[in-house]
C-alpha cells in the first residue's frame, strides 16, 4: 500500500537566498494535482507544527509545500531577522515554485497559514493572483494588537524602547542585538512547555511586527477574498476588515 512521501526541496526566494522546503506528496494513484503552500508561525520552522496537517492533506490527495522563511531553519538570510513584508515575499515565491514544479495544476494552488503565518498568508493571497483558496487558523490579524495582548502597558513600552535602542546601536556600530523569540512573543505557561527549542531573533523584530497590519492591508489591496471548500469544511471571508470563520478544518481548491 502506497503512503505519503516527503521530499526535501529548495528554491530561490525574494532575496536570492536558497529557501528550504519540504514537499508532502500524495500516495500513488490518489494525486488530485492540487497544491497547498503552508506558512508557519512566529519564529517557527517547517518541522514544527505543520507536518501533521501537511501529512493529512497529502494523504487526502493534495500536494503540500512547507518552507522556512528567510533567516529561520534551513533558509538563508540574516539569522532571526523577521520582517513581515519579507515573509509575504517569500510566500509569493513559494506559491510560484509549487505552481511551476510540475507536480500540481498551476491553476489549482491554495494557501494556508497558522498563527503569525495566517496574517502573512492573507497578505500574500491579496498580492498574488496565484492562490485560488486561502485558509487561516488562529491568525495574527494585527501585529501591534497581538503584541499588546501578551504584555502589560509598561512591558510593551519597554520592549518598544529596547527595539529602538537596538536600531540605534545597529546604525552606530553595525551590531545586531539578538534575543530569544519568547523575549518578544511573551508566552503563556502552556507554550513554554510545548515549545522548548530556543529560537534566536533580532530585537528589531518587535519594531517591524508592531507595524504589521495584515488584514487591513489585505482588505485594501484585494477588496474581498472569499474562500470556499469543496468539502464544505471551511468558509473564510475578508469583508470590510472583518473575518468571518464559520468552520475551519481543511481547505481544498
Amino acid at each position: 500500500m502506497s503512503e505519503v512521501r516527503t521530499e526535501d526541496v529548495s528554491f530561490f526566494g525574494a532575496a536570492g537566498a536558497s529557501v528550504s522546503g519540504s514537499m508532502y506528496l500524495p500516495p500513488a494513484g490518489q494525486n488530485h494535482r492540487i497544491g497547498i503552500v503552508m506558512c508557519h508561525g512566529f519564529g517557527g520552522v517547517k518541522e514544527g507544527v505543520l507536518p501533521g496537517l501537511a501529512t493529512l492533506l497529502a494523504g487526502a490527495g493534495y500536494t503540500a509545500l512547507a518552507f522556512d522563511f528567510r533567516g529561520f531553519g534551513g533558509t538563508g538570510g540574516q539569522v532571526g531577522r523577521l520582517v513581515p513584508d519579507e515573509q509575504v515575499e517569500d510566500t509569493v515565491h513559494a506559491l510560484e515554485d509549487l505552481a511551476g514544479s510540475g507536480r500540481v495544476d498551476p491553476e489549482q494552488v491554495g494557501l494556508y497559514g497558522t498563527s503569525f503565518g495566517g496574517g502573512v498568508a492573507a497578505l500574500a493571497a491579496a498580492y498574488s493572483d496565484r492562490p485560488k483558496a486561502l485558509a487561516v487558523s488562529v491568525p495574527v490579524t494585527s501585529g501591534g494588537g497581538w503584541l499588546k495582548s501578551m504584555t502589560r502597558y509598561y512591558e510593551f513600552r519597554d520592549l518598544k524602547a529596547k527595539a529602538m535602542a537596538a536600531i540605534r546601536e545597529k546604525t552606530a556600530t553595525g551590531t545586531i542585538a539578538m534575543v530569544d523569540r519568547f523575549d518578544i512573543m511573551i508566552p503563556d505557561p502552556l507554550s513554554l512547555e510545548r515549545y522548548t527549542q530556543k529560537i534566536p531573533m533580532v530585537m528589531e523584530t518587535f519594531y517591524h511586527v508592531s507595524h504589521h497590519e495584515p488584514i487591513a492591508r489585505a482588505d485594501t489591496q484585494a477588496g474581498e477574498v472569499t474562500q470556499r471548500s469543496n468539502a464544505d469544511a471551511l468558509a473564510v471571508r475578508l469583508d470590510n476588515l472583518r473575518i468571518d470563520v464559520e468552520r475551519l478544518k481543511v481547505t481544498a481548491c
